[in-house]
This record gives C-alpha cells, structure tokens and sequence, in this order.
C-alpha cells in the first residue's frame, strides 16, 4: 500500500493551504507574522514545522539572501515595520471577499488602491 498525505493545513488559519499562502498571514503586519512563525514553532525560513532554519533546505530570501522567508523580510533595520494601512485595509478587503462574508461596515471605510 502507499503512503497516504493528508492535505495541508495552514498554521494561522486551519484553512486547506501551506501559511505562505494564507491570505489573513499576508494581512498581518512583519512583526505579527514573526512573533506567529515564533509561537507555533515554525522554521523562519521556509514556514514549515519540524525543523530551525539552521538545518533548513529551502532557498533564502529572494529579496536579501538571508535565512529568512521573504513573506518575513523587512526593508531596514526595525522588524516592527508594519504593512501600511492602505496595503493592510485593501487586503483585509480580499480576506472577508474571499470568505464570502458581507460586512455593513464597508461602506464607511477609504479604502486606498
């Protein structure tokens, strides 16, 4: 017999879908997303458990070179860089869409593109 997979769970959301392409994960701040990886013990590099990042395999940050996933890459020295809001009001937009849920609320937000 072969071996059976389950299929993926995401970390943050338990949605059917790996934490890289979480939707309310890209929603969340660099900090955020740090202090979660950190929390459910994941490896920084690649999102996954199991393993630290010093033994992990799965290639560096594109944007950098450093061990560290690219969803977790901050341009400078701070690591609470958050997203800004416009970028974090327009994806939270996407998050509640895709969830099919109807917000009466929306109508009073700016939502910048």
């Amino acid at each position: 017999m072969g071996k059976t997979f389950a299929s993926p769970r995401c970390n943050h959301c338990a949605g059917p879908h790996r934490i890289p392409n979480c939707e309310r994960f890209e929603a969340m701040s660099i900090k955020e997303r740090q202090d979660l990886v950190e929390k459910n013990r994941l490896c920084f590099n690649c999102l996954y458990y199991g393993h630290r990042v010093d033994k992990c395999r799965f290639p560096q940050c594109s944007k950098c070179g450093k061990r560290h996933h690219e969803k977790l890459h901050t341009d400078g020295d701070s690591v609470d860089q958050p997203s800004t809001e416009p970028e974090r009001v327009v994806t939270l937009a996407k998050v509640l869409t895709s969830q099919n849920n109807i917000i009466s609320i929306v109508k009073n937000l700016d939502i910048y593109i």
